[in-house]
C-alpha cells in the first residue's frame, strides 16, 4: 500500500528535521545533507526512475542517486519498503554537530635537534625483524632485545665519510 499524501509530508518534515543532526559528510567525502536533499526532492516532487536517472545520471551522483532511489522505494511500495528516515537513524547525533572552528596556526617554535635514527634489524635466532630507535648517531655498540623471541645480542654502528661530488653543490673549498 502507497504512503498517503500526510505521510508523505510527515516523512519530508521528519528528514528536513533529522537533516542538521546529521554528520554532513561521510569517511568517504560523500554529502549527506545532498543526499537527504535528493530524498526530499523526489518526495515533494513524486518522481519516477527516469526522473531520478535524469537527475542525477553521473558516477559521481551514485551516493545521492540510491539516497533517491530509497524514497521512491517507499513511495511505491509504501509498508514493504523502509521509510527514508529510517535509514538515517544510525547516523544521526543526539546534538548537531559544531559548525567547524577555524583555529589560527600558532608561531612556530624554536626546536631542539636530535640526531635520532631508526634502524631495522634482522634477528638471526627467529629471522624476523624489528625497528630500533638509536638515541644518539655516535659510533659504538647498541644492546638489542628482539620483541618477539627475547634474544639480546650487540649491534657495532661504525660511520665513514663518502668523499663524491654531488651536481650542481658548490664546495665550501673553492
Amino acid at each position: 500500500m502507497q504512503p498517503t499524501p500526510e505521510e508523505i509530508k510527515a516523512e519530508i518534515a521528519k528528514l528536513r528535521g533529522m537533516k542538521p543532526r546529521i554528520w554532513r559528510y561521510t569517511i568517504w567525502g560523500d554529502n549527506n545533507w545532498k543526499a537527504i536533499e535528493a530524498q526530499i526532492e523526489v518526495l515533494e516532487n513524486e518522481m519516477d526512475d527516469d526522473d531520478i536517472q535524469a537527475r542525477w545520471p553521473d558516477y559521481e551522483d551514485m551516493y545521492y542517486q540510491d539516497a533517491a532511489l530509497e524514497a521512491l522505494r517507499w513511495m511505491d511500495d509504501g509498508e514493504d519498503a523502509e521509510v527514508p528516515s529510517a535509514s538515517w537513524k544510525p547516523v544521526l547525533s543526539v546534538v548537531a554537530p559544531a559548525p567547524p572552528v577555524v583555529v589560527e596556526p600558532k608561531q612556530k617554535k624554536a626546536k631542539k635537534i636530535t640526531k635520532r635514527a631508526k634502524m631495522n634489524i634482522y634477528c638471526p635466532a627467529c629471522g624476523t625483524w624489528g625497528i630500533h630507535s638509536i638515541p644518539d648517531l655516535s659510533p659504538g655498540h647498541i644492546e638489542y632485545t628482539c620483541s618477539q623471541c627475547n634474544t639480546k645480542f650487540r649491534i657495532q654502528i661504525e660511520f665513514s665519510e663518502i668523499d663524491e661530488e654531488i651536481e650542481g653543490a658548490s664546495s665550501s673549498t673553492d
